[in-house]
């Protein structure tokens, strides 16, 4: 007889962790999908800049039927795309709510105790993944897979569950003086001719 008392913070910790495994594997999928559309899709183009100066008397018949070739796979990455960035948009907010559920367990810890071992490993690179910027166009998702790749290949961040990342920090801020936009590093406003280093309520009063 087991009289432990269900834990319904460690419920629902797991079922989060499984849902967003479930969404990492639907942009997988999505990526394998359009990835081999979009390999279609640029050999053909890359096929075309090869005939198009090799003056063979058969050249315009290859480069015709390697355009339409191009135009079929490309007319078929587009809708894989989109769908490939819907399985991205539902995975991050997939990933957002279970970090948000997450009040006692360690997320990570839950994903790393209650998935399969290759489910976790495939999160890791959907990370990866999700920090990528993939084009609309063949050429700029493959862009995409080779910044994920590079991104593979740096040491790893602490974490596989995805996060947004930092904002950039802006190379500009206001003077607290005047208010205009002046330089981030800048010491002096150059349209007031203050030291920005020092903020207006710190001065002592009279």
């Amino acid at each position: 007889m087991n009289d432990a008392t269900p834990d319904p913070a460690m419920e629902t910790a797991v079922k989060w962790a499984q849902l967003y495994s479930a969404a990492c594997r639907e942009v997988s999928n999505a990526a394998n999908a359009c990835l081999e559309v979009a390999n279609r899709a640029v050999g053909a183009r890359r096929k075309i800049a090869e005939h198009q100066n090799d003056g063979l008397p058969g050249t315009p018949i290859a480069i015709r039927n390697f355009t339409k070739y191009a135009e079929d796979a490309e007319q078929e990455f587009a809708p894989l795309h989109r769908a490939f960035a819907e399985a991205c948009a539902n995975a991050r907010d997939t990933a957002a709510s279970f970090l948000s559920a997450q009040t006692i367990h360690d997320p990570e810890t839950i994903l790393f105790l209650n998935v399969p071992e290759d489910a976790a490993d495939n999160v890791a690179v959907v990370k990866e993944i999700l920090r990528a910027n993939y084009g609309h166009t063949p050429e700029g998702f493959i862009q995409g897979v080779q910044e994920t790749n590079e991104r593979l290949e740096s040491p790893p961040e602490s974490g596989n569950i995805y996060t947004p990342p930092p904002p950039a920090q802006s190379d500009e801020r206001t003077c607290p003086w005047c208010a205009e936009t002046i330089k981030a590093a800048a010491v002096i406003c150059r349209f007031c001719n203050r030291d920005v280093q020092v903020q207006p309520n710190a001065l002592p009063s009279n």
